[in-house]
């Protein structure tokens, strides 16, 4: 059984499939959910998905085989606003919502305004901007998570000096 499968590398996938050649496996993950970091960048956008052709989630086929997939299309994470986002942007809008609005909890935190927002995924410059980068020293980061603390550092800075 494979679970976060977007986040395993094709090559280690494939791998430990081929050793098993009598056996039955489950693939578990989603397509759209943060794909493998790997060295070679020409592997990066590959995953187990982009090998059996899987790019959408309405009339999924695998190729060359058919296997079968089984949809989950309830998410459990998201309250319906943001979930209706990704589930119209991402999801060709068949997600259905576990949480309700009255689930919403607020943000409170002192000397802070914040405001609700929006995030719509487009691309720019032929760049995937939600994939995680690597530094030169080999750590991890997100680039909206940098812009993020960049610009909470900057907020708090700008209201010390008022």
């Amino acid at each position: 059984m494979f679970d976060e499968a977007s986040m395993i590398m094709l090559a280690q996938m494939v791998h430990v499939l081929y050793q098993q050649t009598h056996c039955r496996f489950i693939i578990g993950g989603d397509p759209f959910q943060i794909q493998p970091l790997v060295l070679a960048e020409q592997w990066k956008a590959e995953n187990i998905y982009t090998l059996v052709g899987i790019n959408r989630f309405q009339s999924i086929k695998t190729v060359p085989h058919h296997f079968p997939i089984t949809q989950l299309t309830t998410q459990y994470r998201s309250i319906p606003p943001l979930g209706m986002l990704f589930s119209q942007f991402s999801y060709d809008g068949i997600l259905k919502h576990h949480r309700q609005i009255t689930d919403k909890k607020p943000l409170k935190l002192e000397s802070f305004d914040l405001k609700e927002i929006t995030v719509i995924k487009f691309p720019v410059n032929q760049e995937n901007l939600y994939r995680a980068r690597r530094l030169e020293s080999g750590g991890i980061y997100h680039i909206y998570s940098a812009i993020l603390t960049v610009e909470i550092a900057l907020y708090t800075v700008f209201k010390a000096l008022i």
